[in-house]
């Protein structure tokens, strides 16, 4: 019994309403299919930043994407400055 909670997922600049459900082995986000993810495509959680293992498209509807994450890891090499 996978119990579901409301986050904000953040991917570059956008900001989003999502599902998270947790695991022992692994976090599942279900994310409107509106933002662009892919395998390797980091977002972040309020603190916490993952990437996306797996990517599905539920139901092939292109309307919701199940995404499974491991966690990152103190990625530094991900940390983009940007200076305006």
């Amino acid at each position: 019994n996978m119990s579901w909670d409301q986050v904000k997922v953040s991917i570059d600049d956008t900001e989003i309403e999502a599902m998270v459900s947790r695991t022992s082995e692994a976090n599942l986000f279900s994310i409107p299919a509106s933002v662009k993810m892919e395998e390797g495509t980091t977002f972040t959680v309020g603190k916490k930043k993952y990437t996306a293992a797996k990517v599905t498209d539920v139901a092939e509807r292109g309307e919701v994407l199940l995404v499974e994450t491991k966690e990152s890891k103190n990625d530094k090499s991900s940390e983009r400055r940007t200076t305006s």
